[in-house]
Parts: structure tokens; C-alpha cells; sequence
């Protein structure tokens, strides 16, 4: 884990926006929920993920499950977090007992945020019920209407955004036989849901890359879904060049130095999705 430290700290260098109070932020966060592991001896799980731009960051950390979640409990206390957050996270960590959780720390210039998630394979009614209701969307609705006439009914991935900025998110599996046949289902969801789908370029740049899997991500907030995207595992190089070139905005020369120190030359995932404000790109690893 003192690597992993190491690495991630220097890895901030090549995030221009990051001050100091961020930084102080960051290793708080980290030493929250890292601890009490003995930092010698146990092995902690520490990733990062950058926006193309490198506009934005996110800090992961998962550990034995029961001690994260006492540990991220304690932040939501001392954040001071809606009593309603503590009791949704409580619930789900109960119904989810067999996925990973994680926390993550996310920072940009302007805001800053933070939440939870679990990854793994759970029924679609679960998360969807998890969801905050809207008062002027109907997006969830137009959502569970769509899965109730699918034969797929899993999700991958379910988290939460606990802070000021409340909003939850999930991901499910694409189902179809082929690529082709993946992003067809993609575009008939978008239209269903009456939201723009990537620009047309992009998807193209997805099915030449021809992934095993592909994910869709939704982000709900009381205002409906407010982000959606596609997800890859494992991704080419060259796909994480492209869009480093087209989405980086000048940025792409920071990836070298970022992921020299990380130590990692792949990307474990990508995500291309579309907000208000644009079109971006997230690099895990």
C-alpha cells in the first residue's frame, strides 16, 4: 500500500487543476478509509481514473467490505451527510453482501464529490428501486418500462454520489450477439428515452474495436437522468489514444506522465459518455 500511495501522489502532478487543499483532501480521504489496515502488511486496492481533459479525477478504495464500509460511515458522519444517504447505503449493503464495494473521492476544478459503489451481478429491480424519483422526468420510468420488455434483467454496477450533488448511477450489460447488434440496442434505448445518443463517430470507433462487453451507464438525479454513456473493459491502446486525441482537448500529452506514475501502461476501462456540458471520456486504471 505505501507504493500505491507513492505512485498515486506523484501521479497528481500530472493533473494541472489539483491544489493543495485538494491534495490534503485526497490523503484525508485515503487515510480514512485505508485504516485501521496496517499499511505494512495488508493489502489495500488503490486506483485512479482521469477524464480525457484531465479536468477531472477520481480516487478509488476498496478493502475487506465490512471494515470499508464501518470506515466510510464515519466519513458520512463527519461530512455531515443527509441522514436518508446513511440509511440507503446501509440497506444496499445489506442486500449486496456478495459484491465488491468501493468508495471514491471525486475532484474537478469547481466541485468536488463523494460516494460509494458495488460491482457485480445482481437484478436490475434491485438497483433500479434504489433510484431517486423525479417530480419533472419521467426517465426512470421510461427505463423500467424498457427492461420489463427485455429478456436481460442484470446489473453490473450500482453506485451513489452521497454528497450535496446527490445523484446515483448504474450499468447494464449490453445483450445482443454481436456488436452491431449491442450498439442497435443502445440507440433503441436512448430513443426510448428520449436522450441524445453519443455522436455518431464514437460509436463507430467502438464497433472497430469489436470489445467483448460493453456497457451502458445511466446517471440518475431528481431531475432525471442527467449523464449516460458506454463502457469498455479493457480497451485498445489505440481506441485510448483516439479518444485521448479527440475528447483530450489538448490534454493527451498528460496521459504519458500519468500513467508513468501509476506504473500502468493499460487502461483497465474507459467510458464514453455524454452530460449538459459535452461529450467525455474517463480512463481507469
Amino acid at each position: 500500500m505505501i507504493e500505491a500511495l507513492i505512485r498515486t501522489k506523484s501521479a497528481l502532478e500530472s493533473i494541472p487543476f489539483i491544489t493543495t487543499e485538494q491534495e490534503g483532501l485526497m490523503n484525508e480521504w485515503y487515510n480514512q478509509l485505508l485504516y485501521p489496515s496496517n499499511p505494512l502488511e495488508d493489502s489495500t486496492d488503490m486506483s485512479l481514473a482521469v477524464r480525457a481533459d484531465f479536468n477531472e479525477l477520481i480516487c478509488y478504495a476498496q478493502n475487506g467490505k465490512k471494515e470499508l464500509a464501518v470506515q466510510f460511515l464515519e466519513i458520512m458522519k463527519t461530512a455531515n451527510f443527509q441522514p436518508v444517504e446513511e440509511k440507503l447505503f446501509k440497506k444496499l449493503y445489506q442486500e449486496l453482501k456478495e459484491e465488491t464495494l468501493r468508495g471514491w473521492l471525486k475532484l474537478s476544478p469547481t466541485t468536488q464529490e463523494s460516494g460509494w459503489v458495488f460491482d457485480g451481478v445482481f437484478p436490475l429491480d434491485l438497483a433500479i428501486a434504489a433510484l431517486p424519483n423525479s417530480k419533472t422526468s419521467n426517465h426512470k420510468a421510461l427505463f423500467t418500462e424498457w427492461y420489463s420488455r427485455q429478456e436481460a434483467d442484470a446489473c453490473v454496477k450500482l453506485g451513489r454520489a452521497a454528497s450535496s450533488s446527490a445523484y446515483s448511477f448504474l450499468h447494464t450489460e449490453l445483450f445482443g450477439s454481436t456488436i452491431s447488434e449491442d450498439l442497435e440496442i443502445y440507440s433503441e434505448l436512448m430513443q426510448h428515452l428520449q436522450i441524445t445518443a453519443l455522436p455518431s463517430p464514437l460509436v463507430e470507433l467502438i464497433l472497430d474495436e469489436a470489445p467483448e462487453f460493453i456497457e451502458m451507464s445511466f446517471y440518475f438525479a431528481s431531475n432525471g437522468i442527467v449523464r449516460s454513456g458506454l463502457s469498455i473493459s479493457n480497451p485498445t491502446q489505440a481506441l485510448v489514444i483516439k479518444l485521448a486525441l479527440v475528447l483530450g482537448q489538448g490534454a493527451s500529452d498528460n496521459l504519458g506522465a500519468f500513467e508513468g506514475s501509476l506504473g500502468k501502461d493499460r487502461v483497465k476501462s474507459l467510458e464514453i459518455y455524454r452530460t449538459s456540458q459535452g461529450v467525455f471520456a474517463d480512463f481507469s486504471y
